[in-house]
């Protein structure tokens, strides 16, 4: 909470209304896991405080999920679409990046609806539709058999979202 103190998100609400909407998103869910709940909380810290990876959390399955949450600086040996197409692959690697990946996109989605401009709401579009969605679909062969019905949700919930944007910014699936 004071890594995010006096940060604004861009609907002008408190910044750490973000991760704590993640999580009580978790417990609606029925999710009762603390290596989830502190990745949920700690997901932006790298990206927004400067805090280190290693100083994130004592626990090497948080600081993993959260490192995998946390975008690269970009490499100039790849392009963009790489960089973005490796980081989506690479939450497969961790079940909480994966779940907290869905659930931040989720209340982006819902939350910043009529916030974000349209180029950046085509981009969220174009990422959740081409690269999110297929990983939760390819997370079915990863992930125990507990999370299917979680996933189906999850997937569910964002094409929902997807389709709201969608409406909201006149997106047609050709742009």
């Amino acid at each position: 909470v004071s890594c995010h103190k006096g940060q604004l998100r861009e609907d002008g609400k408190p910044y750490i209304s973000h991760p704590l909407s993640m999580a009580c998103m978790a417990k609606g869910l029925g999710l009762r896991d603390d290596v989830l709940y502190a990745t949920l909380l700690l997901h932006d810290v790298c990206e927004d405080c400067g805090i280190k990876i290693q100083d994130v959390s004592e626990s090497s399955q948080v600081r993993n999920a959260v490192r995998l949450m946390t975008v690269a600086p970009f490499r100039y040996d790849l392009t963009k679409a790489d960089v973005k197409r490796r980081y989506f692959e690479d939450l497969l690697q961790s079940r909480e990046a994966l779940i907290g990946k869905a659930l931040d996109r989720i209340e982006n989605l819902e939350s910043m609806v009529g916030v974000f401009s349209r180029e950046r709401a085509l981009k969220n579009w174009r990422e959740t539709y081409y690269l999110l969605m297929p990983t939760l679909k390819r997370a079915k062969e990863t992930l125990n058999m507990r999370d299917h019905d979680l996933l189906h949700i999850l997937r569910g919930r964002l094409r929902s979202n997807l389709k709201w944007s969608m409406a909201y910014y006149n997106l047609t699936e050709q742009e």
